[in-house]
């Protein structure tokens, strides 16, 4: 029989349900994802560490979890299924779970995954409700508590001291946790990538290396003069870019770098100090960005001037979803 477990949010509001995985404490910023699948991508993915992830889809689990190789580091080819080789999400909300699995890839439930990751899972809970509490209050935190708790969920030196606090992952230096520790060299090929690990998923790594490129992945921290490349990625990766904690050196460190050489410096500038924008003016950022970055790998030209008229368009983005002209 499953043990009782409750989510606490910040705004004073719990709520209880049944848990899975591990019985540990976590804490977190409470976010939410609407895929119908990819999740075990999803829980795998930097830019959720520091996060409770609430699953909007009711029925997750069904097609188990593929074979993640323990002690698996950046070695390739990348298993897929997968955005690291560990569950990065400080814990996860579902309304159902699936104990019985069907897929021939599949070597564990959810549950069993999520006990050997060491990280905590509510069900049973009304994640449409918890969505609409999400978009009406910005950084909305949380902690999880299970009825017999054996410790807290492991976030490195992170990791909050007292089992009353609210973890506030924009508030924190979280790169120390998502980022290498030191330069790897990954793939081979005439192209030389310089990739910016702020929390990089492995499959931005491996488009790269299918368009036969060299990735030279750095941490975030690294004097980027010190790097012969082609051309520059700052990744994507977890955190509040409102809350400059790591972003502003790093940032400051990359656009004197990269210059103007593919993207213009000042259009993302000016992209970044925006007020929050839209989720697909985020996805045509990042879409078009990669664009750049590969037609460059296949010898296109591509003028400052074309990319600031690119990236004003992309700014421009309406926020109902649709898509701006010329885009």
């Amino acid at each position: 029989m499953r043990q009782k477990c409750k989510l606490v949010l910040s705004d004073g509001s719990s709520f209880q349900g049944d848990l899975i995985g591990a019985p540990l404490r976590a804490s977190g910023e409470l976010v939410f994802t609407t895929g119908m699948v990819g999740y075990s991508e999803a829980i795998t993915d930097p830019s959720y560490f520091g996060q409770i992830l609430c699953f909007t889809y009711p029925l997750i689990g069904n097609y188990g979890i593929p074979d993640l190789p323990k002690g698996l580091g950046l070695q390739l080819p990348f298993p897929s299924g997968f955005e690291s080789a560990r569950a990065n999400a400080a814990a996860v909300i579902l309304t159902i779970d699936s104990p019985e699995v069907f897929h021939w890839n599949s070597f564990q439930s959810i549950d069993e995954w999520l006990k050997n990751q060491g990280v905590p899972c509510v069900v049973g809970l009304d994640t449409r409700h918890l969505v609409h509490l999400i978009r009406s209050q910005p950084n909305l935190l949380g902690r999880i508590e299970p009825e017999h708790a054996e410790g807290y969920r492991d976030m490195g030196a992170l990791t909050p001291k007292s089992p009353n606090a609210f973890f506030d992952p924009g508030m924190n230096n979280i790169m120390t946790e998502v980022s290498v520790k030191e330069r790897v060299r990954l793939g081979k090929g005439n192209t030389r990538v310089g990739l910016v690990d702020c929390g990089v998923k492995w499959n931005i790594i491996r488009q790269f290396i299918n368009f036969g490129c060299e990735v030279e992945l750095l941490p975030w921290d690294t004097d980027l003069s010190t790097v012969d490349c082609d051309m520059w990625l700052l990744s994507n990766g977890p955190g509040d870019r409102r809350e400059p904690v790591t972003l502003r050196s790093t940032w400051k460190n990359f656009s004197t770098r990269i210059g103007l050489s593919l993207v213009s410096a000042s259009a993302i500038r000016s992209f970044l100090s925006r007020p929050v924008p839209s989720p697909v003016a985020c996805l045509m950022v990042t879409a078009v960005i990669t664009s750049l970055f590969m037609n460059a790998a296949q010898g296109a030209v591509t003028s400052p001037a074309k990319t600031t008229a690119m990236s004003w368009k992309m700014r421009r983005c309406p926020a109902n979803g649709k898509r701006g002209s010329g885009m």
